[in-house]
This record gives C-alpha cells, structure tokens and sequence, in this order.
C-alpha cells in the first residue's frame, strides 16, 4: 500500500521559470474498495459535480424507465454527459425530446454557449444562438425529466432537493459510494441541480463498482459510455479520448473544478485539482493511469496531453506542463 499525504505537483513551465504549481488529491481503491493509494487528503469531503451524471442516470435504469421509453446507449451517453454542445449531441437530445413529447423549456439547466469552440464558432457563423439543448447538463436534465414522464411525478420542482427523482439520485449515490446520505455536503451546481459531497474513496470506489458490477442496469451503463465516447463527452476531450482508448476496460467521467473519476475491473480513481484549473487533469491523470498501467503511452489523442505544450497566440512553443512525484509503480 501507498500512502502519501502530499498531493501530486502539476507545474506550468514558462522559459527557465516555474511559473504556477497545481496540487492535486487522488484517491486508488481496489476491487473490495480500500485505499490503497493517495495523495492528499482522501477524507475530506469534494463534490462529485458532474462526475456524478454516470450515477444519476441510474435511477432510470432500474426502474425500467429507459427500457420502457426506448432509449438507446448513444441517448443514455448524452444523459450522462458534459456534453459538448456539437450537432451529433444536440441531434440525439431533439429525438429524445420529440419522442416524449416534452417541451425543451422544462428544461432548467439554463443556455450557456457550446463547450466545443468548433460548435460555438459554427453557430455564430450561422447567426444562430446557443439554445437550452447546447448546455453540457441538458441530457442530464433530460433524463430527470423523463424518469418524472415515466413515474407519474411531477415536471415541475424537479431540481427541489426534496422533489421524488432527487431522493432516487440520493439513494443510488449513497449506495454506490457506501456513503450515507446524511453526510452528504450539499450544494448547487451550475446547472441548477443539487450536488453531493462526498470523499475522494467514495467517489473511487463508486467507479469501481460501475467498472466491474454485473448488474443489468450497471451493465447498459458501462455499454453506453464505452460504447458511445463521442456522445459521452465531445471531440477531443479528455473523457471521450480515455473511453476510446480503454476499449471498453475504462469507465470515466469529468467534472468541473478540476475533477476526473475512472473505474477498472481491479478499482477506482478519483482526482480533485485543488485550485480547480482543468489545465492540470491531463497531465495529473496520465501520469497516474501510466504509473497503474491502465493505457498504453501511445493511446491516440492522449500523447499530446502528458506534457501539453504552452504557446504563443502565433503558436510559437514557450513552455510546457508536466505532473511531477509520482512512484513509477503504484501498485
């Protein structure tokens, strides 16, 4: 076992100087979900923000819902995602809405631009605004919405915390992560929905548990994020190049400030960014999946993003980052 109580160093090289250091905590369960390495504290509690849509789409699942209404594993990769606002997720949510003949403003997520600067730039070369679809959350909240439809609950109030489809998220959180919903640290997230903090270990081992279980409902899960990486979170993104490259062996889901949660038939990884900067997950997770051997070095897409290079606005190289004090061997 490794137990280390400093966090890992991610470090932002500019010409001969360091110019800015982020910390980052991480927590390594195995298969039966104790530690069995960690940097900083793995107790304290994080909020598993978007990180837990993977979680969230469970209730769904189990009641039969998502068989009833007849989704299909790319419609449940976008209910699970940060989605990237691209035409291909904004697409797979209109046939969703259209099938369950929902109007998209009971949607309350809000209308933020594309995270895709491709998918932004598209839109305003067509003159067009970003609509409530485009927003990372809007399968998440969709998903809600349609365990409401298929429940006989009601549409409205259904982001109250004491609304019936969010003590159905609280259940499955709380039971996935072996963490009793009284201790949750409660919040709200950007989108308007509750959010839950729980530790790091927590986190980890619910990943765990969404890698290897066998349940039915965990299974289609799986199938649709793994199956689906494009649809679970958009071109070039971290999350749908780890999906890719994991060919089916690696369940993972980012979440804001900082945040990235992956399981594995052997366990779970959890990591928090403690300043919150997305700049430094890449470097920090790689260098970590590496040490694990849970990818190849030479996975496509993801060479480039262990030591991301700092540039100019011609483009010209200046610097780089890089994750440092990491054991070579974690396990």
């Amino acid at each position: 076992m490794h137990i280390m109580d400093s966090c890992l160093t991610v470090t932002v090289t500019r010409g001969e100087l360091v110019e800015s250091v982020h910390r980052v905590a991480l927590a390594v369960v195995d298969a039966e979900g104790r530690v069995v390495h960690q940097r900083g504290d793995v107790n304290r509690r994080r909020f598993l923000r978007s990180a837990a849509k993977p979680l969230q789409l469970l209730p769904l699942l189990e009641c039969g819902a998502a068989e009833r209404l007849g989704f299909s594993n790319s419609e449940l990769a976008v209910m699970a995602a940060s989605h990237s606002g691209e035409e291909m997720h904004v697409e797979l949510l209109r046939g969703v809405l259209a099938r369950l003949e929902l109007d998209v403003d009971l949607l309350k997520c809000g209308v933020v631009p594309p995270l895709s600067r491709r998918a932004a730039a598209a839109l305003e070369a067509r003159d067009q605004r970003p609509t409530i679809l485009h927003h990372p959350c809007s399968g998440k909240h969709l998903a809600m919405l349609a365990l409401c439809r298929d429940q006989g609950w009601p549409l409205d109030g259904y982001l109250h915390p004491d609304h019936p489809v969010q003590a159905a998220v609280d259940t499955v959180i709380s039971s996935m992560c072996s963490y009793p919903r009284a201790s949750f640290a409660r919040g709200i997230d950007g989108c308007g929905a509750p959010v839950h903090g729980v530790p790091l270990m927590a986190m980890a081992l619910a990943f765990s548990r969404l890698a290897r279980e066998e349940s039915e409902d965990i299974r289609r899960v799986r199938a649709a994020l793994t199956g689906y990486p494009l649809a679970a979170g958009g071109t070039g993104r971290l999350v749908s190049l780890v999906l890719a490259a994991g060919k089916g062996s690696l369940l993972a889901k980012d979440g804001s400030e900082g945040l990235f949660c992956v399981g594995w038939a052997g366990g779970g990884l959890a990591m928090k960014v403690e300043d919150g900067s997305d700049r430094a997950l890449a470097p920090a997770f790689l260098e970590v999946a590496g040490g694990l051997g849970l990818l190849d070095a030479g996975s496509t897409g993801l060479e480039e993003l262990r030591r991301p290079k700092v540039r100019t606005s011609r483009g010209e190289e200046v610097g780089y980052v890089a994750c440092s004090g990491l054991e070579t061997d974690l396990l």
